[in-house]
């Protein structure tokens, strides 16, 4: 385990053992499994120390033990460490629904506590293209709705918005390219670029943006931004519709 972690720095590796640990002594035998998800995985994610999120497997949701595992989690989640609890009842029968959650849960974690319970989990084709187009479809609604609310209100910043949606078009970038059995780079650029070019665009309309938002450089013209960012999600929902597995 302490291998897999090298990437992030010591004071967040001991942290997270910490936090397991006390996870388990608040859900006893309860708790299945922990793992780490999310940004935290990928080594070259310059946010990978922001905010680590736990997954923790359990076998039950009893009002006690889950009492005890958020008083017991109250001192990590204060310095950011962000958790949530699945049932092995909900991974197994929740596959189709949760299609995408799971694929990438599977396809990016690290085991810090007991047994993989996703090595035997794999989605239908079927049922991941369903999820990767929902997906797209509503994070392209859902990041203009939000843009013009936020414009409404005379929001300051709507950066925030912007990032969310790239995280979950990236997600289904990554899966909607596996499915179609077309390499996927590892990195985050180089794979909004391949995504570009198998949705059929002459160059990644967004490469520009996605920089400006990793380097945390503050935007000026939100609807301008949310005009780039829509012609790689229109794209990409005309071309998953369209993905036969």
């Amino acid at each position: 385990m302490l291998d897999e972690l090298a990437h992030l720095p010591e004071k967040t590796r001991k942290e997270l053992q910490e936090a397991v640990s006390f996870a388990g002594v608040a859900l006893d035998d309860a708790l299945e499994a922990a793992l780490l998800i999310g940004p935290a995985v990928h080594a070259d994610r310059s946010d990978r120390a922001l905010n680590p999120e736990l997954l923790l497997v359990v076998s039950g949701l009893e009002i006690a033990p889950m009492t005890a595992l958020a008083e017991a989690m109250h001192p990590f989640a204060r310095k950011g460490l962000r958790f949530r609890t699945v049932t092995t009842e909900e991974l197994r029968d929740g596959l189709d629904v949760y299609a995408l959650e799971i694929a990438e849960w599977k396809r990016h974690h690290i085991v810090l506590h007991g047994d993989d319970p996703l090595a035997a989990l794999e989605p239908a084709a079927s049922d991941l293209r369903h999820e990767i187009e929902r997906s797209v479809r509503g994070v392209n609604r859902r990041v203009r709705n939000r843009v013009l609310q936020g414009m409404a209100d005379h929001a300051r910043d709507l950066d925030p918005v912007l990032v969310v949606a790239f995280e979950h078009l990236l997600v289904a970038a990554r899966h909607a390219m596996h499915l179609a059995k077309v390499d996927v780079p590892p990195r985050e650029r180089e794979l909004l670029e391949a995504f570009s070019r198998w949705l059929g665009l002459e160059s990644d309309p967004s490469a520009s943006l996605f920089a400006r938002l990793r380097a945390g450089d503050r935007g000026r013209r939100p609807l301008e931004d949310l005009a780039v960012l829509r012609e790689l999600l229109d794209a990409a929902c005309r071309r998953v519709d369209t993905l036969e597995v």
